[in-house]
């Protein structure tokens, strides 16, 4: 549930120079056993999810959450997602999850999230964010969100660009996924944490190799009923999964060992 800046404010007496505390957000999560593999380590859209959670909240506290925004006809679409893995997050039972946005470059809002394990850094999550004005079908500007962005510096150094792209022809057909009621969430799209148990129900452990960084982007929204084409591509020491709807490309990733 989204919460209101100026009741929080009220109920806990933050002052214009508490903002600043608000910039940066801590929460710790319960690993539950449906958030684990069968090798008891979390899942990628496990992770995924709780990032999605906690950024969700953090908005929340700055007015710019989902009531907040869909009442003004927008929404947060994640537009790139980044996940370096420092050490596998398995045989956990919490998590601890910390949050700052920075500057936006043009109309794109990035975002780290660290997850931490009994204080030790276990993963970085570089999410690169969107405002969407869906009653225009275009992406907007919000510049007061500069207001509540960061000074301190990204653990992960330089900007996360955009995947190459290899054409279907280079890679495997591997099979069609239709986007059923479970994997629309209340945006009436598909929920990009989807995109990542579609993979790994492809790939599964993959002969027991430790994923290292995991890079999605989300080109096009899939809706309910949409039928998804999916592609795979596997080298050395990375895969490929490309998603197309028709001759459409909505999504790709990268998956480095």
């Amino acid at each position: 549930m989204a919460i209101d800046i100026k009741s929080l404010k009220m109920a806990i007496g933050l002052s214009k120079m508490d903002e600043e505390e608000i910039k940066q957000l801590t929460e710790t999560f319960r690993v539950t056993t449906n958030m684990r593999d069968f090798n008891d380590n979390i899942k990628p859209s496990a992770i995924f999810d709780l990032a999605q959670e906690l950024a969700a909240t953090h908005a929340s506290l700055w007015g710019k959450g989902f009531n907040e925004y869909f009442a003004n006809g927008w929404y947060w679409v994640v537009a790139r997602n980044y996940l370096k893995v420092i050490k596998p997050v398995t045989h956990i039972e919490k998590l601890t999850l910390t949050t700052y946005a920075f500057k936006n470059q043009f109309v794109e809002y990035p975002r780290d999230i660290e997850i931490h394990h009994n204080g030790e850094l276990m993963g970085i999550i570089k999410e690169i964010r969107m405002v969407y004005d869906f009653k225009n079908g275009r992406v907007v500007n919000d510049p007061t969100l500069n207001n509540y962005a960061t000074d301190r510096k990204s653990l992960i150094e330089g900007r996360i660009r955009k995947l190459p792209f290899f054409s279907k022809e280079k890679m495997k057909f591997v099979k069609d996924v239709e986007v059923t009621y479970s994997f629309v969430d209340t945006n009436k799209h598909m929920n990009n944490t989807k995109y990542f148990d579609i993979y790994f129900d492809i790939v599964g452990d993959n002969h027991g190799k430790n994923y290292s960084t995991i890079q999605a982007e989300y080109v096009k929204q899939c809706f309910l009923g949409d039928i998804l084409h999916v592609y795979i591509l596997e080298e050395d020491d990375a895969n490929y999964m490309y998603i197309y709807r028709d001759e459409e490309l909505t999504f790709y990733l990268k998956v480095t060992f």
